[in-house]
């Protein structure tokens, strides 16, 4: 529940005072809001009786699922990279959320069997931590080594 009240939080933070915020704050409050999400979901998955069912909480789990790890990775370049990704390198980033949303989807609407979903996510998911905890490592790294030769 810890988790959850401090996303939620820092979310309505980030969301009231959105004007005032710099590029990482703004990236920081959307990851957080996606993490809210992410905590809701597993409060209500693991708290209802029918947890097996798959609704509406399940596709919005696995689009955000896939997303809070990119939403994090682009936190992490813009408080350590003073340039802005190109539209088309945050896009990519979010390919696997967007088409797991639409696997989720398509599961709801048409009743397909949802255990090639549920593999695409477990896969992606681990090949993005694993993607994300290096590049976000080697971008830390370099900006730690680039504030250590400035001082």
């Amino acid at each position: 529940m810890l988790p959850f009240m401090v996303c939620f939080f820092w979310t309505l933070h980030a969301g009231i005072s959105h004007k005032s915020l710099n590029r990482a704050q703004r990236n920081l409050g959307f990851f957080l809001s996606v993490s809210t999400l992410l905590f809701m979901y597993h409060a209500i998955y693991f708290s209802d009786g029918e947890a097996s069912a798959f609704n509406l909480l399940t596709v919005v789990y696995s689009w955000a699922t896939l997303t809070v790890y990119p939403l994090y990775y682009l936190y992490v370049e813009s408080i350590t990279d003073s340039r802005r990704p190109g539209l088309t390198e945050i896009l990519l980033l979010f390919v696997p959320g967007l088409l797991a949303a639409a696997g989720g989807g398509a599961v709801l609407a048409f009743g397909l069997n949802r255990g090639v979903l549920d593999v695409f996510i477990a896969v992606t998911r681990s090949i993005q931590t694993i993607l994300v905890c290096i590049l976000s490592l080697v971008k830390l790294t370099a900006f730690d080594r680039s504030v250590y030769d400035s001082y």
